[in-house]
């Protein structure tokens, strides 16, 4: 025993709080303990009818961290810890099959050379758009709205993808800019 240090036992234990909003569930869930320095791993798993909108930690979002499993489960491991952290998972109601149609987003004219307007089945609160890289070239909120109408001229010539996120989840179309 005369080899052991105290100094080299980790002494600091910190706090992970969990939660999950409607829709589905974070496991474990609540105040989780974790020594300085360690990992925690959670399960993410929305209920039927929802799917995960984000993940916070303290705020930040780590959505594009997370690990989708064979399951359908979704896995956020966070590691080093070195402070307590909140943790906060959200989920969105994902349009009902029956009523989801392939047409349920509508981009015209397309292609376009600037003037674009965009129609959906269901409300839609905010418009992203990205190049074929991942990059994204606009994202607004643009209110509880059917149609939109957008200028985009200001973008180069080609192909981008065009999300829209609304009431049942989101939605997403190729579009062609030409000049």
């Amino acid at each position: 025993f005369n080899n052991i240090s105290l100094d080299a036992l980790p002494m600091d234990v910190f706090t992970v709080f969990s939660s999950a909003q409607k829709g589905g569930e974070i496991q474990p869930r609540g105040f989780v303990p974790v020594y300085e320095g360690g990992q925690l791993s959670f399960s993410i798993q929305p209920d039927n009818g929802y799917s995960l909108q984000d993940i916070h930690l303290d705020g930040a979002s780590l959505l594009h961290t997370a690990t989708i499993l064979a399951d359908s489960s979704i896995r956020i491991d966070l590691t080093d810890i070195r402070n307590s952290h909140q943790l906060n998972v959200s989920f969105e109601k994902v349009a009902p099959e029956e009523t989801a149609s392939k047409d349920a987003l509508l981009l015209f004219p397309n292609p376009t050379s600037g003037k674009l307007t965009i129609s959906c089945e269901y409300s839609m609160e905010h418009i992203s758009i990205s190049n074929i890289a991942g990059q994204v070239m606009l994202s607004q909120p643009i209110g509880a709205v059917r149609v939109y109408q957008t200028d985009i001229s200001f973008l180069p010539a080609g192909f981008y993808l065009v999300s829209v996120r609304g009431e049942y989840g989101i939605f997403t179309r190729k579009l062609k800019l030409m000049r």
